[in-house]
């Protein structure tokens, strides 16, 4: 898709694209585009988070051990990722907080108890890890039916949602 972009790559993606499909047959403007519905306005919106947060990187070896200690058991990014989700998100409002892991929504499930869990499957023994750091519960199941929680989203019947990276596959 090229996020609809596909001529004047700086990355010459484009004239593999042309050289695959050949040329562009149509157009469509970006306001002619969002009235179909076939391109969603979004907002971004970045927030700084302290560089490092007080952890000695040093010792972290490789990337799954830094993104575990730097993002996913990351206090004070959390609590920011909470602070950002009470002060931006209206009451009422719906919400969908994406993360890579089960065990980042576990950490971010403990500031917003309000929010539902989404993923595909939790092992047995990263249950039992979490129950004994007191993330998980008993009544959190260990396999999710992910089509029936995105029809809930979608009708408006399931507010919150922390989910994995599975929303989007």
């Amino acid at each position: 898709g090229f996020s609809a972009t596909p001529e004047g790559r700086g990355d010459k993606s484009d004239l593999v694209t042309t050289a695959i499909f050949g040329p562009v047959r149509w157009r469509q403007p970006y306001s002619a585009a969002v009235g179909h519905k076939s391109v969603v306005p979004i907002e971004v919106r970045m927030y700084r988070v302290p560089s490092r947060a007080g952890v000695d990187t040093r010792r972290l070896k490789g990337p799954s051990i830094q993104s575990m200690v730097l993002i996913w058991r990351n206090s004070v990014r959390n609590r920011i990722v909470r602070d950002v989700v009470r002060s931006e998100i209206p009451d009422g409002e719906q919400a969908l907080i994406m993360v890579e892991s089960v065990e980042h929504a576990l950490y971010l499930r403990r500031l917003l108890p309000e929010f539902t869990l989404v993923y595909r499957t939790m092992s047995p023994a990263l249950r039992l890890r979490m129950l004994r750091l007191g993330l998980a519960t008993q009544e959190d199941p260990l396999k999710v039916d992910i089509p029936r929680a995105q029809t809930a989203f979608r009708e408006g019947r399931l507010r919150k949602v922390i989910s994995t990276m599975v929303w989007s596959e």
